[in-house]
């Protein structure tokens, strides 16, 4: 016993494919009414029926069902939907389908829409589906494409069918950096280090405007010392691109200039006169080098570096005033003795790595962005 339900039902010729859709809310009796039709040679599809005379196998079957109380509207919009998913005006046995119904603007804005969030022009949305521009124009502009394009069309655009056909609310704009940034963690560090090298280079390639994020191809063993570089009025940044050594860094510039922030102080200057010694950089290097929470006494890192204990001494009570060095008193054996550990400090290694750069040149760059008008550190009148 079959069970009526409101739908939209598909009558398919399974002789050559071609369909009929068509919307109900008592799916036996419309079954039955089609039927009747047909066998007594008054079927208002005229195409339908000389099919059926021919001998044309004809099947009946529910594509989508629907609470009794659904309003006409929701199901002309769904009986609207099947008909171009199934082409069945141009392929089809909708061939008397009211041309006012196909006039469909939220269709062709949506499309638009879509298209654009995807990043995509008229042209690059038309060769992905081999038709031609003017016909993504068409559709945006009211008319239809072919029933076959649209399931490649919202895949393409990442959007269902259904939205947009406004049979849903409009999808919001997927996170896709949240999603990668999800995916990047999932990966082991190094092969998370390598991806976020690419992403860092694509962020910076992204500020030139004359490249097309499709174009962006990161530089695998280029032949020389090569960087991409941006200079702006509001950021600041800088890559070194060979696998020797490969390094990012980003600076947003404050509307008041970076001179409120790093400013010329006395523990600037107290900085920079350590790393003009060098003793100070080989005691530097040599701490980087070791182990995480390995302690050392002025002994021993007098012993390690051939350099005087009195020199080691003024040294690491610098170290220790500028926070790069920490001092701990440790009972050994009754005996109380100052030990020394290394903080392993992000911003003093990335110093050093930048000075080397500095001091070799930074000559060869791709991209290379100079957009700025303004300088980082910034007067008043500025």
């Amino acid at each position: 016993m079959r069970i009526s339900v409101c739908c939209i039902y598909k009558i398919e010729n399974c002789t050559n494919g071609k369909v009929y859709i068509g919307q109900t809310r008592n799916s036996c009796s419309r079954r039955s009414a089609h039927k009747t039709a047909l066998l007594q040679g008054n079927h208002f599809c005229t195409e339908m029926q000389n099919d059926f005379n021919n001998g044309n196998k004809l099947k009946f079957s529910i594509l989508e069902t629907f609470p009794d109380n659904v309003s006409d509207k929701i199901l002309t919009q769904k009986e609207r939907y099947y008909i171009f998913l199934y082409n069945s005006i141009k392929a089809g046995y909708n061939t008397n389908f009211p041309k006012a119904t196909t006039n469909n603007t939220i269709f062709s804005s949506r499309l638009a829409y879509y298209r654009k969030r995807a990043g995509m022009k008229q042209e690059e949305l038309a060769a992905q589906l081999n038709v031609t521009p003017q016909a993504v124009s068409k559709w945006e502009n009211g008319s239809f494409p072919d029933g076959t394009l649209l399931p490649k069309i919202a895949e393409i655009l990442n959007v269902s069918l259904d939205v947009l056909f406004g049979l849903k609310d409009e999808e919001p704009e997927p996170d896709y950096l949240n999603e990668y940034i999800r995916k990047l963690s999932e990966l082991e560090e190094a092969e998370r280090t390598e991806q976020a090298v690419e992403l860092f280079y694509k962020f910076l390639c992204a500020y030139d405007k004359n490249i097309q994020p499709h174009q962006v191809q990161f530089p695998d063993h280029p032949p020389r010392v090569i960087y991409a570089h941006l200079r702006a009025d509001s950021a600041l940044g800088l890559m070194r691109l060979n696998p020797d050594m490969q390094f990012f860094t980003f600076v947003k510039i404050p509307e008041k200039g970076v001179g409120s922030y790093a400013r010329i102080s006395d523990r600037m200057l107290s900085l920079f006169r350590l790393l003009s010694d060098e003793d100070a950089l080989r005691l530097i290097e040599f701490s980087e080098s070791l182990p995480r929470d390995y302690i050392l006494t002025m002994e021993s890192f007098s012993k390690h570096l051939q350099i005087p204990e009195k020199k080691i001494r003024q040294i690491v009570t610098e170290c220790i005033h500028l926070g790069i060095i920490w001092e701990l008193k440790a009972d050994v054996g009754g005996n109380i003795m100052n030990t020394y550990g290394y903080v392993h400090s992000v911003p003093l290694t990335t110093i050093l790595v930048l000075a080397e750069a500095l001091i070799n040149f930074i000559s060869n760059c791709e991209p290379d962005v100079d957009i700025w008008k303004k300088g980082a550190f910034r007067s008043e009148t500025d």
